[in-house]
């Protein structure tokens, strides 16, 4: 089932065709100015868009996926939506403007997102996510992999359940990832802590209720066909390799690991050397070679891409 894409800017890295490191959506950061400074960093990590609603994408999709490949090289759109045939056709205009995978976001747990009917709370309707998963396979026609990004469950309010509990939740997850699996995701994004829909701000939920990374590898094991990524609050390099490397006894190994808010306070640190490390220096095949130019190799170079960046979007803004 895992598809590579012949050309220039769908290089698929990683365990069974999938990204290994990546850094993930996040809003009011991961738009393609924050990406140009990741991938003079690294060329080999997957970046992913800040979350995109799919009927903005359908409105307006020369504003809101505004990017360059040439600049950005491997990364993933990540859209929002609950309707099936808009998140279809959003998917379809990701894929005709280059988009390495689509991604389904079933993990964001705002106020905002909620009230709209998706994100984290659409764990809580597993049938309709296949739907949606369904109908964008359908529309980019197998050619780049649709992929779904959750958490290890919900819950309403913050309380005794908001933890994961394998015994109580673990169920429930395994027929949210079965059923998407069914309908054609093959990479599922685990955040390994449950939402809390209400009472808890978003960044709360970045924090609280309690990690559970076992998750991720007692799903690699259970779903030996769909590539595994662990998320939530990896900080280093260090602790990136560790979770890949030491899989627990009786467990398959997780395909990746995603880093989030680390990669916005210290991108030199997390991203710098993640080409060379254990993680990314055997990926094959390698980026493309325009990918590979636009990386820099000290926090001088860094700074100077940035500087030229900011001049190019400067001059072509006064000239429009």
């Amino acid at each position: 089932n895992d598809k590579v894409v012949d050309g220039p800017m769908h290089y698929h890295p990683g365990l069974r065709g999938h990204p290994r490191f990546s850094v993930a959506p996040m809003m009011q950061f991961t738009d393609r100015h924050f990406r140009t400074l990741c991938r003079t960093l690294s060329s080999n990590t997957a970046l992913y868009t800040e979350m995109v609603n799919c009927n903005a994408v359908r409105l307006s999709r020369d504003d809101v996926l505004d990017w360059n490949p040439d600049d950005e090289g491997y990364v993933v759109c990540q859209i929002g939506g609950n309707e099936p045939n808009a998140m279809a056709e959003a998917a379809a205009i990701a894929h005709e403007r280059g988009y390495s995978e689509v991604n389904i976001n079933c993990g964001c747990p705002s106020d905002r997102v909620e009230k709209g009917c998706f994100g984290a709370s659409l764990m809580t309707q597993p049938e309709l996510v296949g739907d949606i998963v369904r109908a964008c396979v359908e529309a980019v026609r197998d050619e780049i992999p649709i992929t779904v990004k959750c958490r290890l469950g919900t819950e309403q309010k913050m309380g005794l359940k908001a933890d994961f509990d394998f015994e109580r939740d673990y169920p429930k997850l395994l027929h949210f990832c079965q059923i998407v699996r069914d309908a054609g995701c093959t990479h599922i994004i685990l955040h390994t802590r449950k939402a809390v829909l209400g009472g808890l701000s978003t960044d709360e939920n970045r924090r609280v209720p309690m990690l559970c990374r076992e998750a991720a590898w007692r799903l690699a094991t259970d779903l030996p066909d769909v590539a595994i990524t662990a998320n939530g609050q990896f900080k280093t390099l260090s602790e990136c390799a560790a979770a890949l490397a030491n899989t627990p006894e009786g467990c398959r190994p997780i395909a990746g690991v995603m880093v989030g808010r680390a990669a916005c306070a210290h991108p030199w640190e997390l991203l710098s050397a993640a080409d060379e490390s254990c993680i990314l220096s055997d990926l094959a095949p390698p980026p493309p070679p325009a990918i590979q130019a636009l990386r820099v190799r000290t926090r001088r170079d860094a700074i100077a891409a940035c500087l030229s960046h900011c001049a190019r979007e400067l001059s072509s803004e006064y000239d429009t």
